[in-house]
């Protein structure tokens, strides 16, 4: 157990607590690709519009934490470690937005038969952000779970990563004009960033994890 001062206990708490609504964008995401699996067009328009306001409110929760992480009395490095972690999970929250957007404003039409094995992509790129968020937490609170956590989190990117090429190869493989091909390709692709940088996010905190070691 890492122990802290009371002005760096309420600095992690603000930190844990922004990584609950990046997590929360993602559960909106999820439940939006069963949207798309159903066909349910009103639910999805819901869902884009549940994952913008989270992304506002992620962005309000990243603003005071960096605010409160001057205050606190963290050594400069492991602040900049948890700034950068701030960053690197806050593209997340991005790529989720962005993600559900793509789909709604380009009025994307995924063939029926893609619809369940893009939606089982997203779901090892979540896997991925979950183990990430456990190693960040674990760096806080039980330094000895971190590794297995960063392990997890590359195992299951490289699942992702898996999926993400056969979903590509298929698209390619069928009947579609390029154009539609490429803009599938695009959003198979934006899907697959939440595990990249979920695997960049378990970088970082290796690379913290030694600095304190």
């Amino acid at each position: 157990m890492i122990f802290f001062g009371k002005k760096e206990m309420k600095v992690i708490g603000l930190f844990l607590d922004y990584l609950d609504s990046i997590e929360d964008s993602l559960k909106f995401l999820e439940a939006f690709f069963k949207g798309v699996v159903e066909g349910d067009e009103e639910k999805i328009l819901v869902l884009q519009k549940e994952i913008f306001d989270n992304e506002t409110l992620a962005d309000k929760k990243r603003r005071l934490l960096e605010k409160s992480m001057y205050r606190g009395s963290f050594m400069p490095g492991f602040r900049g470690d948890i700034l950068g972690l701030t960053e690197g999970f806050d593209k997340i929250a991005n790529k989720a937005e962005k993600i559900a957007d793509k789909y709604c404003l380009e009025r994307l039409e995924i063939p029926i038969t893609m619809k369940k094995k893009i939606q089982d992509q997203f779901q090892a790129s979540f896997s991925t952000f979950e183990f990430s968020k456990k190693a960040a937490i674990s760096l806080m609170n039980d330094a000895k779970l971190v590794e297995e956590y960063i392990s997890n989190t590359s195992d299951s990117e490289n699942k992702e990563d898996l999926i993400e090429r056969e979903n590509i190869k298929e698209i390619f493989l069928m009947d579609l004009p390029l154009a539609e091909k490429r803009q599938l390709k695009d959003f198979i692709s934006a899907i697959g960033k939440i595990a990249d940088i979920a695997e960049n996010c378990a970088d970082r905190i290796q690379i913290s994890l030694f600095k304190r070691l």
